[in-house]
């Protein structure tokens, strides 16, 4: 079924007559993937297509914009795709996360003509999605738009993908730059802020503003609280008070969320 749904250009079909969609691709990788059935024949290309829907902005769009020559007509792949369309943060986030997914068959590959990912502009585009504070201090989905409850997710959740290639966190620092205290107890580095966002500014903008005085939480003021903006608000507030042992006072102590 998903060979059926592969697309010349090696992106795949959402459902058969269907679209082709960054997060119709992230849903099947994902299957694929706890499936055990990622053959190198299902992800032959894939990756290339995923790379050419990266924009001139450095985020993501729904999909790449196919090639044409001079007279207007298509060139087929592997033509490079022109970085068009509109980056959107929840079609950066799925492209992402299907990028983290193939990385172990990337890493292992030396095909000349595989397309990647500009890491640098996408990290500067999403940094500068989140509002500063007067916004309050939340991420909107596309460039010059409002923030929005559920691209608190969709962002912040695309940071932590980005450590996982590397990108950031202390974990993938020098280690001249990495701070050193030999002491122990609650003076030990505890202001150190190794986040590539501001996470106390996302933290107040859904504790203050994402809740409804009635409960539950919102896209923004004054809106209505849903299930869906509930889902991502809270996903976006996990995402921002990551728990660590040192936190929880030892690798074999269950850690809890902090209230």
């Amino acid at each position: 079924f998903f060979l059926s749904l592969k697309q010349k250009d090696s992106s795949f079909l959402a459902a058969h007559r269907s679209e082709v969609n960054e997060s119709g691709i992230h849903c099947l990788l994902a299957v694929a993937t706890l499936l055990d059935i990622l053959t190198p024949k299902l992800i032959q290309g894939t990756a290339s297509f995923i790379a050419s829907c990266q924009t001139y902005e450095g985020g993501f769009a729904s999909a790449s914009h196919p090639s044409t020559s001079l007279s207007g007509s298509l060139l087929p792949p592997p033509a490079l795709c022109p970085p068009l369309g509109e980056a959107h943060s929840g079609y950066t986030f799925c492209p992402l996360v299907s990028w983290v997914l193939l990385w172990p068959y990337l890493a292992s590959t030396s095909d000349p003509s595989l397309l990647t990912i500009n890491l640098k502009n996408l990290l500067r585009w999403l940094v500068n999605m989140q509002g500063i504070k007067i916004k309050p201090g939340g991420f909107k989905g596309q460039t010059n738009k409002l923030v929005d409850g559920c691209y608190l997710w969709w962002c912040s959740g695309a940071f932590a993908l980005l450590e996982a290639l590397s990108v950031g966190g202390i974990q993938n620092a020098d280690s001249d730059e990495v701070p050193v205290d030999s002491e122990t107890g609650p003076a030990v580095w505890d202001d150190v802020d190794d986040g590539l966002y501001g996470r106390q500014a996302l933290q107040e903008c859904i504790l203050y503003a994402g809740q409804r005085p009635a409960g539950g939480l919102r896209d923004k003021p004054p809106k209505n609280a849903d299930a869906y903006h509930m889902l991502y608000c809270l996903s976006g507030l996990s995402s921002a008070q990551p728990m660590t042992p040192r936190h929880c006072g030892g690798i074999d102590d269950s850690c809890t969320t902090p209230a």
